[in-house]
């Protein structure tokens, strides 16, 4: 049974997380700079993270405000 959308900040670390279910990690997609995408093993998303939590608002800009995250990643 996966978990509620759950969005964690490591203040320490700057990082921001976005989990998006509770399967398991299989490899991590570097998206862009700072910006990591952890998938499962059928390339199902897991999970958001960035490195700079300083970095979501423009990241999001850059993306014209809208990040669609697509059901499988190759």
């Amino acid at each position: 049974m996966a978990t509620p959308f759950q969005v964690k900040l490591d203040a320490d670390a700057n990082a921001l997380y976005f989990r998006i279910t509770d399967r398991r990690v299989a490899r991590t997609i570097e998206l862009e700079a700072l910006v990591l995408l952890d998938v499962d093993e059928d390339g199902e998303p897991v999970g958001l993270e960035f490195v700079d939590a300083d970095e979501f608002v423009p990241f999001m800009r850059r993306h014209g405000g809208t990040f669609d995250l697509a059901a499988t990643v190759a």
